[in-house]
């Protein structure tokens, strides 16, 4: 469910986080992470980003078929997209040659998906309108539809990505036991060793967890992440790189 970034040149998890923001360093115009064992230059720093814990939100959408037009024998097609491979799942009624309405229709494409064990989502019908809910907000991270023509798509609760969990936190550092985590990201140009000996900078990701619920701890450490940041000018693309005073 959840992978490392195939760059990913270090990680740090802190189920605990040190009073004062002492598990950040800030030294020689770069920062580094207690127990990381790098840091990273901020002149080298292309982007940074927090996000905060998120245990998921199912998207859920309404098909209305009230102003479908209604003909007998014939097929009607409704597509789901899945964000997280771009599969496009399609599903196909035909409607019977008589007593045919925009509720008949509604129902027929809900036995279908419910009948589909490997559906991505539940359905249920009112009336003429069809309701989908994302069975899992993890897995398929948000999806888009294609319906018959004249069917009303409404988003009615918006996708939200799982992050911060401690399922997801494992997967970097099994030792964590417990939290919900705030996610810092730092994308910087690293100097590596090349294969012909010399050097070059490769693009790589440091990823760290800090347990939102170790409060006020993760608080004053994510106010110090975004002070060090912003001395950096990454918030600005028009300004000068991070000069150290000294």
């Amino acid at each position: 469910m959840f992978t490392k970034p195939s760059n990913l040149s270090g990680t740090v998890a802190f189920q605990v986080v040190q009073a004062a923001a002492a598990d950040i360093t800030f030294a020689a115009r770069a920062i580094g992470f207690n127990g990381l064992g790098e840091s990273a230059i901020l002149n080298n720093i292309t982007s940074v980003s927090t996000t905060p814990f998120s245990a998921g939100v199912a998207q859920e959408n309404t098909h209305d078929f009230t102003a479908i037009a209604l003909t007998a024998d014939t097929v009607y097609t409704l597509a789901i997209r899945r964000f997280d491979t771009n599969q496009v799942i399609t599903y196909q009624i035909i409607t019977p040659s008589s007593g045919v309405s925009a509720a008949s229709i509604a129902e027929q494409f809900n036995v279908q998906l419910q009948n589909d064990l490997s559906c991505v989502v539940t359905s249920s019908r009112a009336g003429a309108v069809l309701t989908v809910v994302e069975k899992d907000a993890s897995v398929t991270k948000g999806l888009s539809y294609i319906v018959p023509t004249a069917v009303v798509n409404v988003n009615t609760v918006v996708h939200v990505d799982q992050s911060g969990t401690l399922a997801e936190v494992q997967v970097y550092d099994p030792n964590v036991t417990a939290g919900d985590y705030r996610k810092y990201t730092i994308n910087y140009n690293k100097l590596v060793q090349a294969p012909n000996g010399g050097q070059w900078y490769a693009p790589v990701v440091i990823i760290v967890w800090a347990n939102e619920l170790d409060t006020p701890n993760e608080g004053d450490f994510k106010t110090e992440f975004d002070q060090i940041m912003a001395a950096s000018n990454l918030a600005d693309p028009n300004a000068e790189p991070y000069v150290e005073v000294v």
